[in-house]
This record gives structure tokens, C-alpha cells and sequence, in this order.
């Protein structure tokens, strides 16, 4: 076996190569033999992790989740683009956490009943709240949000709703943001500048690009 061939029949399976492919690659390249059985077993073994981690436990409480859309091309049959579907959430730590990956077969949007599955799934891995959901024109989302809003109302969950202007929305984001910078100085938290480079880039990249977005928004009326 070569060393590391796991990784790189992984990294070539990604690529959208078949099995007998990477073993004709293998065996030019490298002058190793690997048989399409264990090239099968290697990528199988990689499957089961995804649909371990896929199924993982959530936090019970997102301030963020971002959900939008990355094409890829995915080999079924013939290589086609495929969407697929991100769900990325902030944590009440400020960390950055991918709840899940979903195909879907249009980039536009799956329509209600896919969505329903899929905030159905995340419920059932154990998240009950949610803040904010940002999307960008995926068609079906907001009405599946909503049907599990109603939902929620049938069977008596008190849902409160205020909707913001988005001078009102800047005013709220830039005091959350202010307030949070004078707790990380009060409790000694890194600069960015002095964290490893192999930390993540966590709440302080998502301050300094929340801050760039409000500045496109109208100006508050409220006193700073």
C-alpha cells in the first residue's frame, strides 16, 4: 500500500473520477496496484463518516444559521451540477459550526415540502431556536420557516415577531456588536493579531463583516 493512498484516492474519487480510473491511475502513476475493491472499501468508509457527522447533535440554540446554495458537480450515472445545500451556523460561543449538507436538483430552490424536511431534520437533531435565518433567493424557504412557525402556534408556543426598518435593524446589529467588544475586553479575550494562525477566525471575522454590511444600510436615527 502507499503511503497516504487513502487520502489520495479520496482526493481523486472528490474529482470525479470512477474506480476504475483511479486504479488505472494508480498503477501508471504510482505503479501500484489497488483494486476497484478496495478503492470501493476506502470511499465507503469515508460515506459512513459523512452520515455519521451528518446525523451529529446540535446545540439547542442558534443566534445565526445561514443557509445557501454551492453547484458541484457530482457523478451519478454521467457527471452533472448538482446544488447543494449549506446550512452554516453561528454559535452562541461565536464559533462557526456546518450543520448539514443536502443535495437538491435545482439551484433555485427545492420548493416547501424539501425545506420542511430539512428544518424537520435539523429539529429532530435537537436545535428548538433559531434567531435569524439568512437566505438569498431560495425558493420555498420562507414558506416552509413560516409552516413551522404555524405549527409552533397551533400547539400553543408563543411566537413573538418584530419587524424592523433597516436603519432600526443597524442600530440593533452595531449595539450588539459595541456591546460585545466591551465584554471581550473586560474579560481579557486575544486580539485577532495575537491568536495562532491556526485558530479560527470565529466571532471576530463575523464582527468586522456584520460591521461592513450595516455601513450599506441608512443611518440610524437613534443617538450613538
Amino acid at each position: 500500500r502507499l503511503s497516504g493512498m487513502d487520502d489520495l484516492v479520496i482526493s481523486l474519487s472528490a474529482k470525479g473520477l470512477t474506480h476504475g480510473e483511479i486504479a488505472a491511475h494508480l498503477a501508471e502513476v504510482y505503479d501500484a496496484q489497488v483494486s476497484k475493491q478496495t478503492i470501493s472499501a476506502i470511499t465507503d468508509r469515508v460515506i459512513e463518516g459523512m452520515a455519521e457527522w451528518q446525523n451529529r447533535p446540535l446545540d439547542v440554540v442558534y443566534p445565526v444559521v445561514f443557509i445557501d446554495c454551492v453547484n458541484v458537480k457530482i457523478r451519478d450515472g454521467e457527471v452533472a451540477n448538482r446544488p447543494i445545500y449549506v446550512a452554516l451556523a453561528v454559535t452562541v460561543e461565536g464559533t462557526r459550526d456546518i450543520l448539514g449538507l443536502w443535495a437538491g436538483e435545482h439551484g433555485d430552490g427545492e420548493g416547501a415540502k424539501y425545506w420542511l424536511r430539512v428544518l424537520s431534520e435539523i429539529k429532530n437533531r435537537g436545535t428548538e431556536d433559531c434567531c435569524i435565518v439568512v437566505c438569498d433567493g431560495l425558493k420555498g424557504l420562507p414558506e416552509a420557516i413560516e409552516a413551522m412557525r404555524a405549527a409552533g402556534r397551533d400547539n400553543g408556543v408563543e411566537i413573538v415577531e418584530e419587524k424592523l426598518d433597516p436603519a432600526e435593524f443597524r442600530w440593533h446589529v452595531e449595539g450588539a456588536l459595541d456591546a460585545r467588544a466591551v465584554h471581550d475586553l473586560d474579560a481579557g479575550a486575544p486580539e485577532p493579531e495575537d491568536m495562532p494562525d491556526d485558530a479560527s477566525p470565529g466571532y471576530s471575522a463575523l464582527a468586522v463583516l456584520l460591521r461592513a454590511r450595516m455601513s450599506a444600510l441608512p443611518a440610524p436615527d437613534r443617538p450613538t
